[in-house]
């Protein structure tokens, strides 16, 4: 291995102990290389066990966090979808498989664990109000029996959502049996929920507002990450979904909460 390839291995650890995610695009702009010599540093990188690749770039697989999430230091979606993806798609089949009716609307949010729910969702007799672009992309490659409404905006293409106030005005036209929640940070003690950023939360507290019944569904990889901008608070949601992380000392949970096995 040549000289600078070693150095240019050594910087991009060096940029995942601050970020925790790097995008392929960043790396080749950074470091003046062609996309092929990054993917085989992160190849190398990814044998050694220093990292982990994922869609687009790679992740540190040191499990500590960084100090506040935000945009800057936040994996993408398409890049989340691949962190805890079997805990995600369980939640939301179980989510689904037991608390969806025939007949329900239903809000579907932003964010990674909402895309799986396509998986189990659109081939119910339903209807789905969403701005989730990669929800909607999924949901072309599965036998649909449901009525999707699409919610337009400006396309935020780190989240892969409609957002904006075309966005908020849209979905405020709807009403829901349930709105079907995501969060990045789940605070059981101080019953709080936040997200990294200021640009979603709008839609989200409109759909709130406008459904009979809000479920908060995400991964036990959320649990106490510290994300910049609070939601609302966790006792909001009547009902809380996530799965059962064995090894994972649990505190006394709310009512709410179900766990998913």
């Amino acid at each position: 291995m040549s000289t600078k390839s070693q150095m240019r291995q050594t910087a991009i650890l060096s940029l995942l102990t601050k970020m925790k995610f790097v995008e392929i695009s960043q790396l080749t702009t950074s470091f003046h290389v062609s996309e092929a010599t990054i993917r085989r540093d992160l190849v190398i990188l990814e044998q050694n066990q220093k990292l982990k690749r994922i869609p687009g770039g790679a992740i540190n697989i040191d499990n500590e966090r960084p100090g506040i999430l935000t945009p800057e230091n936040e994996i993408n979606v398409p890049g989340r979808m691949q962190i805890c993806a079997e805990e995600k798609k369980k939640v939301d089949k179980y989510v689904v498989e037991n608390y969806i009716k025939d007949g329900d609307c239903i809000y579907i949010d932003a964010g990674s664990s909402m895309v799986y729910l396509a998986d189990y969702l659109v081939d119910k007799p339903v209807k789905i109000v969403t701005a989730n672009v990669l929800f909607i992309a999924r949901s072309f490659s599965k036998p649909c029996l449901a009525k999707i409404y699409t919610i337009g905006g400006y396309l935020n293409r780190r989240y892969f959502v409609n957002t904006g106030i075309n966005a908020n005005q849209q979905i405020n036209q709807y009403s829901f049996d349930k709105a079907i929640i995501s969060c990045v940070d789940v605070d059981i003690a101080n019953d709080m929920t936040s997200t990294a950023e200021t640009e979603t939360t709008a839609i989200k507290q409109i759909a709130m507002r406008n459904a009979k019944q809000n479920l908060l569904v995400f991964d036990s990889h959320k649990l106490n990450v510290k994300a910049f901008c609070k939601f609302v608070p966790l006792s909001t949601f009547d009902l809380v979904f996530c799965d059962q992380d064995s090894q994972r000392e649990w505190p006394k949970l709310p009512d709410s909460f179900v766990l998913v096995p």
